[in-house]
Order: structure tokens, then sequence, then C-alpha cells
């Protein structure tokens, strides 16, 4: 199996009547490291969902034993944990009222047939910050501590002032890279991203910085403009609690200083 691009044990449930489509969609899961499994119709997808825990359902709006809209209801009624699970219709309509009526079923999301990579990207990007809830692994800040000779948290405090200045900079580059279709920019700063947000614990913006850096070439300029977007939106989550942990650090050092 790849490396997985979330960072998260996944397993995802396929289901589609079409072998060509499932096959594709697999595959583009297996690439990003995610466990798959596959239902052929909406009778095995229940079956599946009530012997096996799944953390995230992509659904064929038509197939031949009904329809996904049914289907999700039938998941939503069920009596434990799985009614809920993420689950996404996989549509080839794109009218807002189809969007519309996969939402009112149930849904969490939507994608537009045929699924391309790119675009199967940013529905499990968007199921990962959903999922972990947090945007900050504390633990990664925690161990950055093992770096250093004292407990005053250097380290930390040192990284934490430097990801806070250079990182609106970066996004800066990202957006007017965006905006003169600089593919190249555009994997060059979401590169430098990644690894600095992975450091101090912002797994998810990382995770997305890792997504539009090995995946852009693939994706519409639209789906390009959509990631970036969330790049901006996570990166404004995670800077008040990095800048919150700052602090709380200065204030630590202080007060072993002084006793």
């Amino acid at each position: 199996m790849n490396k997985n691009l979330l960072n998260i044990k996944t397993k995802v449930l396929v289901v589609d009547d079409n072998l060509v489509n499932q096959i594709i969609i697999t595959k583009m899961l297996s690439k990003m490291g995610i466990e798959t499994r596959v239902a052929k119709s909406g009778q095995e997808a229940l079956v599946r969902v009530n012997k096996e825990s799944f953390d995230l359902i992509l659904l064929d709006c038509q197939i031949p034993d009904g329809d996904g809209y049914e289907v999700v209801k039938k998941i939503r009624a069920l009596n434990n944990k799985k009614k809920e699970t993420f689950v996404v219709a996989m549509t080839a309509f794109y009218l807002d009222e189809s969007k519309q009526k996969c939402l009112d079923s149930g849904m969490n999301g939507y994608m537009i047939k045929p699924v391309t990579f790119g675009s199967l990207l940013e529905v499990m990007h968007k199921w990962v910050t959903k999922r972990t809830g947090e945007h900050v692994d504390y633990q990664a800040l925690d161990s950055l501590s093992d770096l250093d000779e004292t407990d005053d948290k250097e380290t930390l405090v040192e990284l934490v002032s430097v990801f806070v200045e250079n990182t609106p900079y970066r996004i800066e580059k990202l957006v007017t890279a965006l905006d003169q279709h600089d593919l190249k920019i555009i994997q060059e700063e979401s590169h430098a991203l990644k690894t600095s947000a992975f450091y101090l614990g912002a797994k998810s913006l990382s995770c997305l910085c890792e997504n539009l850096e090995s995946s852009c070439k693939e994706m519409s300029w639209k789906q390009i403009t959509v990631m970036v977007k969330d790049i901006q939106s996570e990166y404004q989550q995670v800077e008040p609690v990095l800048l919150s942990e700052k602090e709380q650090a200065l204030l630590e050092s202080k007060s072993n200083k002084i006793a």
C-alpha cells in the first residue's frame, strides 16, 4: 500500500455497480494509502455497514436496487454510531437541486462524476479535519521540548514565532501563484508549508499542503482554488492555537526563572 496521505488509518466503502468506476476509485484511494471495500448494490452496502465500521462511504446515487438517497436514509436510521458515518454522494448531475437533494437525504457532501484524483483528495482532506476535530497535535508540540537542554521550551517559542511570521507570506505567494496559474510556485510553497506545519503539529494543514503539492498538476484550477482557500481557512484556525501555546511557554519559562 502507498504512503497514507491522510496520516490517519482510514477505511472507505465504495458503493458503485460499475466495475470500471470501482477499479478507478479504489486505485486512487490505494494511491492515498487508504484501505477500501466495495459494494455493488444498496443492499450489499447495508450488509457491509452492519458488519464492518467505515470511516467514509462513497455512495453512487444511481444503483440497481434503488438509489443512494434511500440507502443513506437507512444508514442514518441505524441505532448505533455507524449512523454518523461520513457519506459522500457520487452523482453525474451538476444541477443545484441535485446537490441539495443529496444533502437533504442525509449525505455530508457530493462529488460530480467522473470522480478525479483531485476531487477525491478534496473530499478526503475535508473529512480528516472533521474527524480529528483538533487543528494542532499537542503531542507533537510537547515533543519539541526534547530538543531543549532546559525546561524553558525555547524551541517551541522560536519555531512558533518563525511559523506565524512566515506562513502568511507563503500563503500570499500561493494566492499570487494561483492568480498567475504558476504550478511551479504552488508546488514549492505548498511543500515548504507542509513541512513546517507538520513539525508544529498542524497535521491537517500539513495534509492539505501535501495534497496540493502532489496532485495540483492533475487538478483543475477550480479545484486548486478550493484547496488554497482551505489552506487559508485551516491556517486561521491553527495560528491562534500556536500563539496561545507560545504565550503559555513564555509564562512557564518566566515562572521557572523566578523559582
